[in-house]
């Protein structure tokens, strides 16, 4: 299984004689993505400090070998390391592939991260409506974090204009899906709105499903 997988891999790097036999016959006995939750299990122990001395340059590299044979997890979390300098080199046209090689997996967290990308311009010309595409795609599966920066960005006017009732919707929809901060700026957004905006956001919530007297106690 997974955790045999990283165990013996460890005791390889050791020099156990015997756990290279183990590896090299798991090689070929596991499915691929067990493998692969190995070689996940793996740079989380080196990223935690858990039961290996904590190193974020082998736990990037770890996660460099899983997102190298297709995972989409490690993609996502090779591309964070990329964007942070965590164990390894800024890079954010590194990044940006490894995002885009999720999002094609039908990733949720990949669509985001090119969605963060061409909201900044990093590692691509900024590009809000490019930024709006990913993160809507990423909505379709309920992702809240996707929901908040679009919020933020209707709000802020990242879209061509400032449109409070639009950014309130993604708001809502997000606190309601668990995210505290989108709650926090979806009160602080229904404070900031005009009479006719709130009617506006009333009926568009009515055609979504939500509750409105519900949603006006939820924030409170």
């Amino acid at each position: 299984d997974p955790a045999a997988y990283a165990w013996f891999t460890l005791a390889r790097q050791a020099g156990v004689n015997s756990a290279a036999q183990a590896v090299t016959r798991l090689d070929t006995e596991l499915h691929p993505w067990q493998i692969n939750d190995g070689l996940k299990m793996l740079a989380e122990m080196y990223a935690k400090g858990e039961e290996v001395k904590q190193d974020d340059t082998t736990s990037a590299g770890w996660y460099r070998k899983a997102a190298e044979r297709g995972d989409k997890e490690a993609q996502v979390k090779l591309a964070a390391a990329l964007m942070t300098g965590r164990g390894v080199p800024k890079d954010y046209g590194e990044a940006r592939k490894w995002c885009d090689a999720a999002a094609k997996q039908r990733s949720p967290a990949g669509e985001v991260c090119l969605g963060y990308l061409y909201r900044a311009g990093l590692g691509v010309d900024k590009n809000p409506k490019e930024a709006v595409k990913h993160l809507s795609v990423a909505t379709q599966w309920n992702n809240p974090l996707a929901m908040r920066i679009l919020g933020e960005m209707y709000v802020g006017g990242e879209t061509g204009k400032v449109d409070k009732v639009e950014g309130f919707l993604w708001y809502v929809r997000a606190a309601l899906r668990g995210d505290p901060a989108a709650r926090t700026e979806a009160a602080k957004t229904k404070g900031e709105m005009q009479p006719e905006e709130w009617k506006s956001a009333t009926a568009k919530m009515k055609q979504l499903g939500i509750d409105a007297q519900k949603v006006e106690s939820f924030l409170q």
